[in-house]
């Protein structure tokens, strides 16, 4: 046999063997680890969710509680997840339309249905145990796991940038990058502690390319000197590198909360994040502009918007060419424009799209659509945009005064 041949079935053969081993959920996001598990030897359970699904959220400990149910049957089901929002091409081949979706699929078939039966631990035993003829055992209190075997079971996922000597300059010295790194050890009592919160800060920021959230293990051998550079004396240390052509570590002085991160982030990167990743109501708006908005949506007189359109497309071209410009802050300031543009046509425009805009996204929050992180975020932006030119200036609004008004320097 071809070496070529003998490595797909050495790989086949590893697969099962973890399966077979698994008493939790199976995380089948990998399109290849999908094929290779789903409608072969044994049938399958399958939840699609999304991460940010509040309804697969409140599911996923009774679907956990499930597959425990089967754990002393090693083999006899799988059951199994799939991140939808990740790979896309799988929710599109079964036709995910929602979050979460289950689908049951029979051994050695490509046939499958979807499960339309209470989102319950009892009630989806009972499903694959007459699907199935397997006997799944629930505990005294229903759950199908004692608690102590749920939270051992729950997966790890780790959202910061792992940093090693071999890839420490490449990641941290980009340019384009504000790069916030935690040097940890792993024996450490307060790195330990910390480290829940601090993942919990680069899934906020995991959409922003300039941002990158990153951690490294100083204990570790190899990425001491590195650790030595940075004069790393105790754990966790934490510096930020802020982006630039010649990139100086400064000390990382906010608190240790998520809040403390999150608003040390953005008042270093110029960014409207809020605990959860969310944007704030500030995200996309420019305060030069909010004063033009507001009196361009205030007044109908012709000679006065056709003023307020030359002093706000004057401030555009003037953007592009100072020292501040970004190509977000242009896309924003030709973004009001549009919209001034929009209400000469129809005097009702902005309540019209902000409408059409709040539809979409109510449609994301319970489920029903697909909308990716970065899609979101431009969604909430233009709402920002939008409301600029119906409500009072952001220097009315935000406490604190102006100081705390989204920055949009020339």
């Amino acid at each position: 046999m071809r070496a070529s041949s003998v490595i797909p079935h050495l790989l086949l053969l590893v697969l099962v063997a973890t399966l077979a081993a698994a008493k939790t959920v199976v995380d089948l996001t990998d399109t290849k680890r999908f094929e290779a598990s789903v409608g072969r030897d044994r049938p399958a359970l399958v939840e699609f969710f999304a991460p940010w699904c509040g309804h697969c959220k409140k599911l996923e400990p009774k679907f956990a509680a499930a597959a425990a149910a089967f754990a002393h049957q090693p083999g006899k089901v799988l059951i199994a997840k799939v991140d939808a929002d990740k790979n896309k091409d799988l929710g599109r081949k079964y036709d995910i339309k929602g979050y979460p979706t289950l689908l049951f699929f029979p051994a050695n078939s490509d046939n499958f249905e979807v499960y339309k039966g209470p989102r319950e631990t009892d009630a989806m035993v009972q499903f694959i145990n007459e699907k199935t003829g397997a006997t799944g055992k629930l505990t005294g209190d229903g759950s199908g796991s004692p608690p102590q075997a749920k939270e051992a079971a729950k997966p790890v996922t780790v959202d910061a940038v792992q940093l090693t000597s071999g890839n420490f300059d490449r990641i941290v010295m980009q340019e384009d990058k504000d790069v916030l790194v935690e040097f940890y050890a792993p024996w450490c009592g307060h790195c330990k502690n910390l480290a829940p919160v601090y993942n919990a800060v680069a899934k906020v920021y995991e959409n922003d390319d300039t941002v990158v959230i990153a951690q490294m293990d100083a204990d570790e051998g190899a990425n001491r000197p590195i650790a030595q550079r940075y004069d790393v004396k105790s754990f966790p240390t934490i510096k930020f590198f802020p982006k630039g052509s010649n990139k100086q570590a400064q000390d990382y002085d906010g608190g240790r909360t998520e809040t403390n991160f999150i608003q040390w982030i953005n008042s270093k990167c110029g960014l409207y994040r809020v605990a959860g990743g969310a944007l704030s109501d500030l995200a996309g708006r420019l305060p030069s502009l909010d004063s033009l908005a507001s009196r361009f949506y205030s007044t109908e007189a012709e000679t006065d918007r056709s003023k307020i359109v030359e002093d706000a497309r004057a401030f555009l071209a003037q953007a592009k060419v100072g020292t501040n410009s970004s190509a977000e802050k242009n896309a924003a300031a030709d973004y009001y424009i549009r919209i001034m543009d929009k209400l000469v046509e129809d005097k009702k425009y902005v309540e019209k799209e902000t409408a059409r805009l709040k539809k979409i996204m109510g449609k994301h929050l319970d489920g029903t659509s697909l909308l990716e992180g970065k899609k979101v975020d431009s969604i909430k932006k233009r709402m920002n945009v939008l409301s600029a030119f119906v409500k009072r200036q952001l220097s009315d609004r935000v406490p604190g005064g102006a100081a705390e008004v989204p920055r949009d320097e020339l």
